[in-house]
């Protein structure tokens, strides 16, 4: 086969690094053509150790790789989201550093051939969201990383800290304290002021990738100055740190402790109890499974990853200082060290090629030939679609349908004829639409595109057309394409107007004038203002609505002459539009004395939650526009803004 691997370059001093140049020249001694692609490299084709490596970040030029047939795969060892688009024949060799598969990963995983998982907690992480995988972890060069105890004696010396205790980390210092450098000094501060033969070695990059030097400022600040040591400042920028260096640093400490946050595997761990040293580390993510007999720091606490939305663990200072005690004191420590040494053996590289490796190569070779009788139903969206629980919100008759599993659909999973419903195909494969459900009203041309894609691939399985070839629909079905009713892409903003938000009560504000609210959605709102004997009006953009107080209009561009209305007021609109400016502009032009604004700004937690909010302003850019056209005078809570027209 003619492979790419797309991950970080072979030379790299890191953890993908090591993966790289160890998986691939076994592939190619199995007598495949693979190349490198990879980031921070421009323009080329450099042959570093009989590895051909390219540029490979511009997906688009692999793509056409494919396409030309130059490559048959592309296994990617990077995080997901990070690639710009899918490469084509792809196989994704999947890290997360977060405890729980986040969804700027999940998403992703409808799009590769083949899902290698790197740890078996990675493994079922991803079963959980759906997918199948196989299981290839990252391994340890067990030639190179072995117990050596003059090496450690040298190494020792060399520090002039032979008879110190050294706590040893190792690892890249990035800019978002992935590795909880930070909580591990003041760590050390704590436990050097109860044993004073303690010392630290970082074999850390001092400066964060991005040059920030935090890291520096705490050990001055701590005062760790002369009880810490740093490996060559440049030797990770300069490529400089090589296996038979490292597995030396792991020889020369005492315990190597590592308190991450969150590993996609955690290849320090495991190199560590190669050569012997004890580990401590945090007991969650990967620590568990690759770390079964060391020293394990408990989980108290979570921090949300801004990144990838989703929680991870953190551990405090004060909980690893305590198993830094508990290692210390521990008269088996040396005997844990051993055992470590004993349980990573089976992560030897050579070990996991031919366990895990060739049977995977094997698959993807047999990938060619491979007939996909059963559909990816898992792979089908329908984000378009308003949710089943919204339909209660609405829809009195209830949906009585029973969905029969297509062929090949799993009893666990949703049916696609749930998913898809209320479009369903006739027995020529057009799309046709159940009129009886209210939903038909409320179909978004994101869903209607979703719902075309979806059933022309379905379509390509003889079985699943089989399964409607005596298909007669009644008289209650239109075809798709005659609905001309569209909504925006989000279903939410379909249904925005469904969603009874919690708004003060304004009425006091209504001076004997017309009241207009604008984007009023079902019109509930102005239906309790004209019980209470007020002249009220309202315009909302979705057709559904239309009645005798509700009529069809644009928040942008409203059809008042000026100053022909007293109250305009709006809830919950304007911060889903693409111009609020004119929207603001428009409710001053046709009012004569009151505006109300009842708005979510972008600090408001519940702003994150509606992907249709656009207007990212806090509640200080909402006053301020607001007061270019009126004086205000009033806000109230939920945050609503009072003003009168100037």
């Amino acid at each position: 086969m003619k492979l790419i691997w797309l991950s970080v370059a072979p030379w790299a001093p890191t953890g993908y690094g090591t993966v790289t140049r160890q998986v691939v020249k076994r592939i190619q001694a199995e007598g495949h053509e693979v190349m490198v692609a990879c980031k921070h490299f421009h323009t080329g084709t450099v042959v570093w150790e009989g590895i051909p490596t390219i540029q490979g970040m511009d997906i688009d030029m692999l793509n056409r790789m494919v396409d030309n047939g130059e490559v048959d795969y592309i296994i990617s060892l990077l995080d997901n989201h990070a690639m710009e688009g899918a490469p084509k024949n792809w196989i994704s060799y999947t890290p997360f550093d977060t405890h729980k598969i986040p969804q700027s990963i999940s998403r992703t995983l409808d799009k590769p051939l083949m899902i290698i998982a790197l740890t078996k907690h990675g493994q079922s992480e991803i079963e959980r969201v759906g997918y199948e995988s196989w299981y290839a972890p990252h391994g340890v060069d067990t030639k190179i990383y072995y117990p050596d105890e003059l090496a450690k004696e040298k190494g020792r010396e060399k520090l002039g800290w032979k008879d110190k205790f050294i706590i040893g980390t190792v690892g890249v210092n990035y800019g978002d304290d992935r590795k909880n450098y930070h909580n591990l000094l003041l760590a050390f501060k704590w436990f050097h002021e109860r044993h004073d033969d303690a010392r630290l070695y970082m074999s850390v990059n001092p400066l964060h990738t991005d040059k920030n030097d935090t890291l520096t400022q705490e050990m001055l600040n701590l005062d760790l100055k002369d009880l810490m040591q740093w490996a060559e400042p440049d030797s990770y920028f300069l490529g400089r740190v090589g296996d038979g260096m490292l597995a030396n640093r792991y020889r020369l400490m005492d315990v190597f402790c590592m308190p991450t946050k969150g590993e996609g595997f955690g290849l320090p761990l495991i190199e560590a109890q190669a050569c012997g040293t004890p580990v401590i580390t945090t007991g969650a993510s990967t620590g568990p499974e690759l770390c079964p007999n060391q020293y394990l720091i408990p989980v108290q606490d979570h921090e949300w990853e801004w990144f990838n939305k989703e929680w991870r663990p953190n551990v405090s200072a004060k909980s690893i200082l305590e198993v830094l005690e508990l290692a210390y004191n521990d008269p088996k420590r040396k005997e844990v060290g051993i055992q470590g040494c004993r349980d990573i053996q089976s992560y030897d590289w050579d070990i996991v090629f031919d366990t895990c490796w060739k049977p995977i190569l094997k698959e993807i070779e047999g990938l060619k030939t491979k007939v996909h009788k059963i559909p990816n139903y898992k792979g089908l969206k329908f984000d378009g679609r308003i949710m089943m629980k919204d339909c209660k919100n609405w829809c009195e008759r209830g949906c009585v349908v029973n969905f029969p599993l297509l062929f090949g659909e799993g009893e666990s999973e949703r049916p696609l004829l749930s998913r898809s419903y209320p479009i369903v195909p006739d027995k020529d494969g057009n799309l046709m639409v159940k009129t009886e459900c209210p939903l038909h009203k409320w179909l978004s041309r994101k869903f209607k595109d979703e719902a075309k894609e979806a059933w022309n691939y379905l379509w390509g399985f003889p079985k699943v057309r089989q399964a409607f070839k005596d298909s007669e629909l009644t008289d209650k079905h239109i075809m798709l394409d005659k609905i001309k009713i569209d909504f925006n892409d989000e279903y939410k903003w379909a249904m925005q107007s469904q969603y009874h938000t919690i708004a003060p009560d304004i009425t006091k504000y209504m001076n004997g004038g017309k009241v207009l609210e604008v984007g009023c959605g079902d019109g509930k709102r102005v239906k309790d203002l004209i019980d209470k004997g007020i002249n009220a009006i309202g315009i909302e953009i979705n057709p559904v609505h239309v009645n005798g107080y509700v009529k069809l209009g644009d928040a942008e561009h409203l059809d008042f002459p000026d100053n022909s209305l007293g109250v305009v007021y709006s809830v919950d609109a304007l911060e889903h539009l693409s111009e609020p400016l004119r929207a603001i502009s428009e409710m001053f032009r046709v009012s004569s004395d009151i505006v109300i604004n009842s708005i979510t700004p972008v600090e408001d937690i519940s702003f994150e939650q509606d992907p249709t909010h656009k207007v990212e302003w806090d509640r200080e850019r909402w006053k301020r526009e607001i007061n270019e056209y009126g004086e205000i005078i009033d806000i109230k809570e939920p945050f609503t803004i009072i003003a009168r027209k100037r």
